[in-house]
């Protein structure tokens, strides 16, 4: 006897984010889509979001109309009206799912009568609060959507051991109801010819072969981006020829930004002719940022996973990192790593990846291996599975 498939709900309002929570949703939910084309998926979305996507095919789309879109309102400074959660909360009642799949938690609503599954990608605005969220409102506001959304769910994904940890130890999220899937770069993340990285480095100033460490992530206070400007400046004077590159959102992101105070610390460098913002880049730009690039820095105070550092490894590029869990995890001794409050330790591997041609192509070589690995079709499959079941329990 044949079991027929779940109906499967999946709240796609964070589909056009730029953030990792619109990229791993977006790999992920097309991943799923391609991979089990015979099971029954409904993408809920906001019509504001829906009108500045490209959803994939495979699924029934559902448009939602509110005031504000989901991935703006519930952002650091925003506020999501009680009328559009009631708008997106009744729309998903009505799709008369089995199952509904959350793939971020921020653009949560409540699904009365319907059994949830949610990603929580980490636990960084419980532990760096302030550095996330900018006021004591925000921060009562997050805590009570993300009680909300952990206490309803049957299954809690996370995307890293590290991440598994602190959901638990944090959030207090019993072991058992939480697993791991592990993101994946986007494919078109790889060495390209040197012909066509120098052609798409025209547009920054860098097809001449001048060498950059590359910084890519939001401008965020968590992001730690003063001691990667302390650190260039230290290693700026033995190296004239090397600059930094910053690629990020820095007027368009929805989250809590340090720009203002980023852009005041390298107008006030002794080298600030040699740092760049280069704003949101298309991906095309970024793989050849990332290729040509001598590494790429991520001094994060903390990260859920770490998808920069899996993108510059899918590259070949070497990462030099803060020594955070999740991203030790992900590189393993195939990173480079330094303390987050330590700019001179920053600037000591960037020192020896000027000076070392070996060493950089030496890791280079093994981070092409390590990722070679990595792809969403574990994480597609393992999702698919829990939702499976769920619905089915349901069911009866």
């Amino acid at each position: 006897m044949t079991t027929s498939p779940v109906r499967v709900g999946i709240d796609a309002s964070c589909w056009s984010n730029r953030r990792g929570f619109g990229r791993f949703t977006r790999c992920l939910v097309t991943e799923m889509l391609r991979r089990h084309p015979d099971d029954d998926f409904v993408l809920l979305i906001d019509r504001p979001s829906l009108d500045a996507v490209e959803l994939p095919d495979g699924a029934q789309v559902v448009a939602v109309d509110v005031d504000v879109a989901p991935s703006e309102a519930a952002a650091a400074h925003g506020r999501r009206s009680l009328r559009d959660v009631a708008r997106m909360s009744s729309a998903a009642r009505r799709l008369d799912c089995d199952v509904m799949f959350f793939p971020a938690t921020y653009t949560y609503f409540p699904v009365p009568g319907t059994p949830t599954v949610v990603t929580v990608h980490d636990a960084i605005a419980e532990q760096l609060p302030d550095l996330i969220l900018p006021s004591l409102r925000d921060r009562l506001a997050w805590r009570a959507k993300q009680r909300l959304a952990l206490g309803s769910a049957r299954i809690v994904f996370t995307v890293s051991e590290a991440s598994r940890r602190a959901v638990t130890d944090v959030l207090g999220v019993s072991p058992e109801r939480i697993r791991v899937i592990h993101e994946a770069p986007d494919e078109r993340f790889r060495p390209l010819p040197p012909a066509t990285t120098r052609e798409r480095l025209r547009r920054f100033g860098l097809g001449n072969g001048r060498p950059y460490l590359l910084y890519v992530g939001g401008i965020s206070p968590h992001k730690n981006l003063p001691v990667l400007v302390e650190a260039f400046e230290q290693v700026a004077g033995i190296h004239p020829e090397l600059r930094l590159i910053l690629v990020g959102d820095v007027d368009g992101d929805p989250f809590l930004s340090a720009a203002d105070d980023v852009r005041a610390r390298v107008a006030s460098s002794p080298v600030r002719h040699r740092i760049e913002f280069t704003g949101y880049v298309s991906d095309d730009e970024l793989v050849a940022l990332y290729v040509g690039a001598v590494a790429s820095v991520l001094p994060s105070l903390g990260e859920g996973f770490g998808l920069p550092a899996a993108e510059s490894a899918a590259c070949g590029t070497p990462v030099v990192a803060s020594e955070d869990a999740a991203l030790k995890e992900l590189l393993g001794d195939d990173g480079l790593y330094a303390s987050a409050h330590r700019p001179d330790e920053f600037a000591r591997w960037f020192d020896r990846l000027m000076a070392e041609p070996r060493l950089r192509s030496d890791l280079s070589a093994r981070l092409l291996r390590r990722a070679a690995g990595w792809s969403w079709g574990p994480a597609a499959d393992d999702v698919v599975s829990a939702l499976r079941d769920v619905g089915r329990r349901v069911r009866g």
